[in-house]
């Protein structure tokens, strides 16, 4: 998507995400292309999204979509 900034995915975590290693990341909102707007994640949206990530080099994929530590 370029350079677009705006908030995709709303949610809870545990563990450092200021420094490179692993987080355990719980979705509860996603952004809705057809709405335009953040919406609740369904538990089918869940299911996908949750889960254990790593952070390298200030950055981390989740289902495609690169997150750059600012």
């Amino acid at each position: 998507m370029g350079d677009l900034k705006c908030t995709v995915m709303a949610g809870t975590y545990t563990g450092n995400p200021s420094k490179d290693g692993t987080i355990t990341v719980s979705l509860t909102k996603f952004f809705d292309y057809k709405t335009g707007k953040l919406v609740d994640a369904s538990e089918e949206v869940k299911a996908v999204a949750d889960g254990d990530y790593t952070i390298t080099n200030g950055k981390m994929e989740i289902k495609g979509l690169i997150f750059t530590r600012q």
